[in-house]
Parts: C-alpha cells; structure tokens; sequence
C-alpha cells in the first residue's frame, strides 16, 4: 500500500514537474512553464502550445454550439502549408481568425492610453511601421500623426477620391470680377507667384493641401479660359476692322485710277 501510494505521489510530482495537463484538468501549477502538446515548454514561457496534428489551431476560443459549426469562434495558429487554415495561407504564416456568424466583426481595440503599434524587422530589431493614436490619427512611417492619416513616404495609388466644397465655377458668373492682364502682372511682380497661389516658402513651411490646390487651379484655369475668350473678340474685332480697311482702300484704289485717267486724257 505505502509502495502504491508512493508511485501515485511520484507521478503527480512528475506531472507538475514537467507541466503535462491531461484533457478536461485544470492542474496548473503555481510556478514553473506549462507546456500543452510539448513536455518541453520553451525557456522563460510560462505558456507554450503546440499544435502536432496537421489540422486545427493551438489556440481556440468559442462559444456555445461550436462543436457543432453553429458558435462563434477565434483561433491563433501557425500554418503548416499553404490552405491549412486559409486559401491564403503559407507555410509559417502566423494566422488570426474568426468566424462569428453573419454579423460578427474582428476587433482590436486598446482601452489603454498607449497607441497600438504596428512593427516588423528581426527579432529583437523591430522597427515601428504603422501606429493608431489613442485620438484615432494613423501614421505610416511616422510615430506621432497629429492628423488622420499622416505617410511619411511615397503612396501609389490608381485613383483617388477627395470631397470638396465651393468649386470655383463662380469664375463663371456675371458678378466675378476678373482682374486685368495688367494687375496680374502687378501682382506678380510685386509677390512673386499668382494672386491666391501659395508660394513656394509656404509649400516647403506648411505642405501641400491637394484639395486646396485643384481647387486654385482649376479657379486660375477658368480664369485663362475668360481672358482666352477677351482676346478671341479681340482678334475678331480686329479681323472685322481689318476687312473693312482692305474695303476702303479698294475703293480709294480704285478713284486714284479713276482721277488717273482723267489727267491723262
């Protein structure tokens, strides 16, 4: 009986020591690694799963119902090989995914007063990527957005979409007053730039506002459009005045002739 007692005693110690938990225990010990699916938890983790099969995630959480398909659920798992747990999976990508009915969404959320970062490089070596703000600014390459959305690099894109109000079509209306070719010149030779156009000290100082600038643009573009159409009636009036010249000098041509012959006979 002692011998028996001493054996069971013996395992138990054995268990703990080594960290193997059988299904449907909860012995976990106070100290020392636990290891689920490994006798052998890495060094300074206190948790390590590990997934031997070919199918299923190391870690799962559900809801009620999920053996059956019918619950909700998250796994976190490594792949094994390409569409073992996604079609887009590869072998060693490290996936995160959900299933949570018609409705569910997966949500990250940081109730903390720190941002949440987003980092790649060696381990040991990261370097920060992408951040959110606790005030929701995003940065890209830039650790301390004060707008939305701030990229510190090139951004490729085929279209993009910007809303904006007050189109300068008022160009077009009877009560804009367009300013003179002369005044435009005066002003840029007294500013250096167009009248409404940031200058070259404000771009490199504030940056570009792309919405702000189509808007200027197009504003000075119907404005060449306007003084386009001045000079075309210009020109008009000045092929009028020109036909009208070619007309009297035909005439007067013609009465020099006339007096010509006069004196001759």
């Amino acid at each position: 009986m002692k011998t028996t007692l001493l054996s069971i005693l013996t395992l138990f110690s054995f268990c703990f020591s080594n960290s193997i938990i059988s299904q449907n225990t909860s012995p976990w010990p106070s100290t020392g690694n636990v290891g689920i699916g490994t006798t052998s938890p890495a060094p300074n983790n206190q948790l390590h799963v590990n997934r031997n099969g070919l199918g299923g995630s190391a870690l799962r959480v559900s809801t009620d119902n999920d053996i059956l398909g019918s619950g909700n659920w998250v796994e976190l798992a490594v792949a094994r090989n390409n569409g073992n747990y996604s079609s887009l999976a590869q072998s060693e990508d490290v996936i995160l995914r959900a299933a949570a009915g018609s409705t569910g969404r997966l949500l990250f959320t940081n109730v903390g007063y720190g941002s949440t970062i987003f980092a790649t490089g060696g381990f040991g070596n990261e370097t920060e990527r992408m951040v959110i703000t606790v005030d929701g600014n995003i940065g890209i390459g830039k650790n301390d957005p004060t707008d939305k959305l701030e990229v510190n690099g090139r951004i490729h894109a085929r279209s993009v979409k910007v809303d904006l109000d007050g189109w300068p079509d008022y160009v077009f209306l009877p009560e804009y007053t367009l300013p003179s070719l002369e005044e435009v010149a005066q002003f840029i030779k007294d500013n250096g730039h167009l009248k409404n156009v940031p200058s070259a000290e404000e771009i490199e100082n504030e940056g570009l506002d792309l919405g702000m600038m189509d808007r200027i643009l197009m504003e000075k573009v119907e404005e060449l459009t306007l003084y386009l159409l001045e000079k075309e009636e210009e020109i008009q009036e000045i092929k009028e005045e020109k036909e009208e010249l070619a007309k009297t000098l035909e005439v007067l041509a013609k009465k020099v002739a006339a007096l010509e012959l006069k004196i001759k006979s």
